[in-house]
């Protein structure tokens, strides 16, 4: 077993004896090195990778002071085992491709780090990355790989120029500015997250968003199976889909979507749904703003549905496959035309409370979609061209003609003021009690 070289200006760990040098000691029994104003002035060499601190088994870190690790090298720190860094000094690694590496998990406690012009910050190759209470700054990316977890607690982590990736992907009471790259679940507890640019990537098929409190920036769009999102704010500008909604066949991550009490403002980016299974997505007592809506919900009855106390504000809706967009509360303002599916699958919009304002037309160009009213206000001002139009309750304004298969009327309050023919219908029924 080699000792360790205390007059060289760098740190190599294969003994099991205790030693020391300039501005660190470690302690064999505990395998704990403890720093203090340590500064690295050379590096070593292990198959021909450089380091500045290495040890050939688990580590724990204590930092006092002002610790730097400035030397090029390939790795700062790299540990082949659990590595543990704490302390309420602080780590500053400049010039490394890799800051900091451990073969297993990776704990960083109560503790400063800052890592420039790395490619890689953190990296725990074989098992989880936590944080608790610290701040963390690097360059490049943070990662606990081959299907492990990161958990950041408290403090906060910067990456300039990476993301942080895991399996699963855990924020509670912290403050992040990276992209986030997550395998399967991303659960914010509390967390402020500013994405951009890389944005929050989830594979379509095994992913889920939980979200509650905090916030989101976020530039280049949110992509997952399903999201329940509470009590959170939601920005972005960009001109993409801020949130991605897809199928997924494995149950864990296929279940309905939900955003409540919350705000998404997004207004020159696209909300996409894109699901095709027995599930739904539901807005209650939210505020969206976006420049579109697109549904492809492809299962008959599924779909949209808009509850009490949500303003929904686009610029337009469009289509795919089957569809069901309800309207049970709240208000939704359409500032273009609203186009539904012109596939052979219908797309149906139903409103039984609240309000739908359309300031241009409601459309479908082969009518498979019906128009169901039972309730609350509608106002469509560029005319309605759709497969068959039912009220049975309600205010229904439209400011232009309508052009449907069947028109049927057996109740609520009807205004129609076409330009020419005000109804154009195969079949018109208007059965009203005096």
């Amino acid at each position: 077993v080699k000792e360790i070289d205390s007059s060289a200006g760098f740190i190599e760990i294969i003994s099991t004896a205790n030693s020391e040098g300039d501005g660190w000691n470690y302690n064999a029994s505990s395998n704990t090195l403890t720093l203090t104003e340590y500064s690295s002035s050379e590096t070593g060499s292990l198959e021909e990778n450089s380091f500045e601190i290495y040890s050939n088994g688990d580590l724990t870190i204590i930092l006092n002071g002002t610790n730097v690790l400035g030397q090029a090298s390939d790795y700062g720190i790299y540990c082949d085992g659990d590595l543990v860094i704490k302390g309420n000094g602080s780590l500053t690694v400049n010039n490394s491709t890799t800051a900091i590496y451990a073969a297993k998990g990776m704990n960083l406690q109560n503790t400063n780090i800052e890592s420039i012009g790395d490619t890689d910050g953190l990296i725990a190759n074989w098992g989880n990355l936590t944080t608790n209470n610290t701040t963390i700054a690097v360059n490049g990316s943070v990662s606990a790989r081959n299907t492990h977890d990161v958990t950041i607690t408290g403090g906060s982590l910067t990456t300039n120029a990476g993301s942080i990736t895991g399996e699963n992907v855990t924020a509670t009471n912290a403050t992040i500015t990276a992209g986030i790259n997550c395998a399967k679940l991303l659960k914010l507890n509390n967390a402020d997250i500013n994405a951009n640019p890389s944005g929050i990537r989830k594979p379509i098929s095994t992913s889920r968003i939980e979200m509650t409190g905090g916030s989101i920036v976020e530039a280049s769009g949110i992509t997952a199976a399903s999201f329940d999102i509470s009590n959170a704010e939601i920005s972005s500008g960009t001109t993409g889909t801020i949130i991605s909604v897809y199928y997924s066949s494995n149950s864990t991550y296929n279940k309905d979507s939900k955003l409540t009490n919350s705000t998404l403002n997004a207004p020159s980016a696209k909300l996409g749904f894109n699901n095709y299974s027995d599930v739904d997505a539901y807005i209650i007592g939210s505020t969206v703003n976006v420049n579109n809506l697109y549904l492809a919900f492809e299962m008959t009855h599924h779909g949209l549905k808009i509850g009490q106390g949500t303003v929904f504000n686009t610029n337009g809706m469009s289509h795919g496959w089957s569809n069901l967009l309800e309207i049970c509360g709240g208000e939704f303002n359409c500032n273009g035309d609203m186009n539904l599916s012109d596939d052979i699958y219908s797309q149906d919009i139903k409103i039984s409370d609240g309000k739908l304002n359309v300031r241009g037309v409601l459309r479908n160009n082969t009518r498979y979609g019906d128009v169901i009213i039972s309730g609350g206000e509608t106002t469509i001002s560029g005319g309605a061209s759709v497969n068959n139009f039912q009220i049975t309750g309600g205010s229904t304004v439209i400011s232009d003609d309508v052009s449907a298969a069947s028109f049927q009327v057996t109740g609520g309050y009807v205004e129609i003021t076409g330009s020419t023919q005000a109804i154009n219908a195969d079949s018109i029924n208007i059965t009203l009690g005096i």
